[in-house]
Order: C-alpha cells, then structure tokens, then sequence
C-alpha cells in the first residue's frame, strides 16, 4: 500500500514543477500525467532521479516494467499517466547527464 503521507507531497510536487517551468523549459510529459495515478515505485524513481542516484539503465528498465503492465493490462499506452511519467524522468536524467558532460568538458578544455 502506498505512504499517502508521502504520496500527497509527492503529487504537490509534480503539480508544482508543472506550473514552474517555463514554456521554453517546458517537458510536454508533465502535461499528460494524471498524478493521481502515479504509485510508490515512481514516487521512488523521482526521488532517485532527484537526487542523481539512478543510472540510465535501471530507468529504462522502470520504464521497460511500466511498458509490460500497460500491454498486460490492456491500458491506453499514449495515455498512462506512469508510462508518460517515466519518459519525464527519463529526460530528465538524460538532460542532468548532458549538463554533466559538458562541465567536464569545459574542465578539461580550461
């Protein structure tokens, strides 16, 4: 069963980062998601994109398990609001993992 007590902030949240952003920022996933949707594992998965302490592959081996219940359970996969939120937190990771790499270019070019 999922923490509501972490699942409220948790939807605030998302709510938040949605109204936030600036169009030219904008990720055109937030507007899809339904937040009410959205389970512990990816309250857990946000957390760790946050924080910068998931790879690239256990992402898209979240977004891999999401994609294989939508298809078992017959769900409109253009329209799951998990589906649609494990692509934000996929680019979001791929955009910090991007930052990153320049930096460190930067770094060694000066």
């Amino acid at each position: 069963m999922e923490n509501m007590s972490q699942i409220l902030p948790f939807e605030r949240q998302i709510e938040s980062n949605r109204l936030e952003l600036t169009k030219a920022e904008k990720d055109p996933h937030l507007e899809l998601i339904n937040v009410k949707e959205l389970t512990e594992k990816d309250l857990i998965m946000y957390a760790m994109v946050k924080d910068n302490v998931v790879s690239e592959k256990e992402l898209l081996d979240y977004r891999r398990e999401i994609s294989a219940w939508v298809r078992e359970n017959k769900k409109d996969s253009l329209n799951d609001s998990r589906k649609i939120f494990a692509e934000y937190l996929l680019n979001k990771l791929i955009a910090k993992n991007a930052g990153k790499k320049i930096k460190e270019k930067r770094e060694q070019i000066y």
